[in-house]
């Protein structure tokens, strides 16, 4: 399922892979969009496109490798004898590797109530510090708002650092981001339109397109790292006090927690100032689930 468009002319390699969430529908279209438009405005350099790193989870719209359960986005870079996706990850990191990419992209989705954003991945050696610093250039191309992962420890603590995007900035020292955009398990043309015209960014900051290149989508300002938003202490019903991509300050409220015969349970605030990200793709929050994906302003560059 590997694609190849080459221009024959020398240039950077840029390698894009989609779906390896397989209810995660919004990356493999702008895949197929790039396979129908790209071609005739690819100037220079070579583009390898993956479109589903999940065919049989994208058939079922399961997010997770259906033979054995897990995320496959954790288990980089896999293993020869290991389970079947630590084998499937395993034959995708000897791709990815023999292919001696100088950028990948890996398109995702996260809910139906979140902005588009782009996340950059933590250097987990300090050997990688200026290669994770060149990042937020490439991010900055893709007119996406720039989100930079969990501070390390947490980064670590979640086994970030196993991601498709994580493994190839850590262990093949290679620029990666991860974008995300659009609701999962349908195809959504505005949200198609706006990740490939950040694809299309991204191209054209490389100098590999013929074609000049005027963006629609705006950026929130700012530099902001992902967080999580307060935890629920019970189970219930939750109401988001404000849209995705609102700026709350301190104290500020996110959303208000009920039963379902309308009694409040709790009230959710802001720790600090924060960006909020995405809401979670369900009506009803389990205990002890964050009520949502928010990002804190920071005022370096990582």
């Amino acid at each position: 399922m590997v694609q190849h468009l080459s221009t024959k002319r020398e240039g950077p390699t840029v390698l894009i892979t989609a779906n390896i969430h397989g209810d995660e529908c919004t990356g493999l279209g702008v895949v197929i969009r790039l396979l129908n438009q790209l071609s005739a405005q690819l100037y220079c350099g070579d583009i390898w496109l993956f479109p589903s790193l999940n065919p049989q989870g994208l058939q079922r719209s399961m997010r997770v490798f259906p033979a054995d359960g897990q995320d496959l986005n954790r288990v980089f870079p896999g293993e020869k004898k290991g389970r079947a996706s630590q084998k499937h990850i395993y034959a995708i990191a000897g791709m990815i590797t023999k292919i001696q990419p100088d950028l990948v992209l890996d398109l995702h989705t996260d809910s139906g109530s979140a902005i588009p954003y782009v996340l950059l991945d933590r250097a987990v050696q300090s050997k990688n510090k200026k290669l994770e610093r060149s990042l937020l250039g490439f991010a900055r191309a893709s007119h996406l708002t720039p989100v930079w992962e969990y501070p390390l420890r947490a980064y670590l603590r979640f086994g970030l650092d196993k991601t498709l995007s994580g493994f190839v900035l850590n262990q093949l020292g290679v620029p990666s981001l991860t974008l995300e955009v659009g609701p999962r398990r349908r195809m959504d043309i505005a949200s198609i339109a706006i990740m490939k015209e950040a694809v299309f960014g991204i191209l054209a900051r490389q100098g590999m397109l013929n074609i000049a290149f005027v963006p629609n989508h705006q950026p929130i300002a700012g530099v902001w790292t992902r967080t999580n938003g307060p935890l629920s202490k019970t189970g219930g019903v939750v109401f988001p006090s404000c849209e995705p991509g609102t700026i709350l300050e301190k104290g500020m409220e996110i959303a208000v927690l009920y039963s379902v015969t309308g009694v409040e349970l709790e009230r959710f605030v802001a720790p600090e100032r924060v960006l909020i990200l995405a809401f979670p793709d369900q009506g009803w929050l389990q205990a002890h689930r964050s009520c949502a994906t928010l990002a804190k302003e920071v005022h370096q560059e990582a």
